[in-house]
């Protein structure tokens, strides 16, 4: 998969317009061309801002750091209540961890995904690669036809770089089962724990053209102390300083303790 773009299908759904609208087919060619400079950036500084919905109050948590787009590989520091800086990398399906008191912790992360929908729909809204997964999805067309999409140009931040409005279209999960092996299992848990089978995004550009934003709410696991209704995750993916060098590698082997089991078999049966 490494260096090639993942051909998905989609389906492209109108938006409500704001203030003004371009028309459909416009916008998604528009789409489409900002998922193709993607494409071609590289690498890329990236933020990652989640708001989480699952606990009786609100938390936020940002990770910034590096994307490698072509090799689908990234490099996170997020700060964690009560636990400090955490260290993230992402290569070839593995999540590498970093923490104060584990160390280096290894995750197989389709493994894990089919193991455990808690991790499954816990990794999604922090993994960039992935989210990233449903930009491409949102800008391929779809094989059926009938796809559209609409910018709305919307008040209070909601404008891409350029000013033109977000693009707002709808990610098929049942497309994005068939493209990846960790979509493959994951898509088989977002949609019953959101209860619809695409998924709304927001899409910005900046002045090339290029898709620099998305935004996308995702279902969670219910936990116990969860408010009433859905729990969910708010997520912005910011991109920026694209074509930046990136040398993505995962920790020394021998400094890595392999934790899928314990996520796939948490009693150790």
């Amino acid at each position: 998969m490494s260096g090639r773009l993942v051909v998905f299908g989609v389906a492209l759904a109108l938006a409500v317009a704001g203030c003004a609208s371009e028309r459909p087919a416009d916008a998604r060619e528009r789409l489409r061309g900002a998922v193709e400079r993607l494409e071609e950036a590289g690498g890329a500084a990236i933020l990652v801002e989640a708001t989480y919905h699952n606990q009786p109050s609100a938390t936020r948590i940002v990770s910034t750091g590096l994307i490698d787009i072509a090799h689908r590989r990234y490099e996170v520091t997020t700060t964690l209540p009560r636990t400090g800086t955490v260290r993230r990398v992402y290569a070839d399906g593995l999540a590498y961890e970093w923490r104060p008191v584990t160390g280096w912790t290894l995750t197989d992360v389709e493994a894990a995904v089919r193991g455990s929908s808690a991790f499954g729909l816990g990794h999604l809204a922090s993994n960039p690669v992935l989210l990233l997964d449903l930009l491409r999805a949102a800008g391929e067309p779809s094989g059926t036809g009938g796809a559209s999409a609409e910018a709305d140009r919307e008040s209070g931040g909601g404008e891409s770089d350029t000013g033109e409005g977000l693009i707002h279209a709808e990610a098929d999960l049942d497309r994005l089962h068939d493209a990846d092996p960790v979509w493959s299992a994951l898509a088989g848990q977002v949609r019953p724990a959101s209860g619809a089978r695409t998924v709304p995004v927001g899409v910005g550009t900046d002045g090339e053209g290029r898709a620099n934003l998305l935004r996308v709410t995702l279902p969670l696991p219910r936990q116990g102390t969860a408010p009433r209704g859905r729990p969910e995750v708010d997520v912005t993916v910011r991109l920026s300083r694209f074509g930046a060098p990136t040398n993505i590698t995962p920790p020394p082997p021998e400094k890595v303790r392999d934790i899928t089991a314990q996520i796939t078999h948490p009693s150790g049966d």
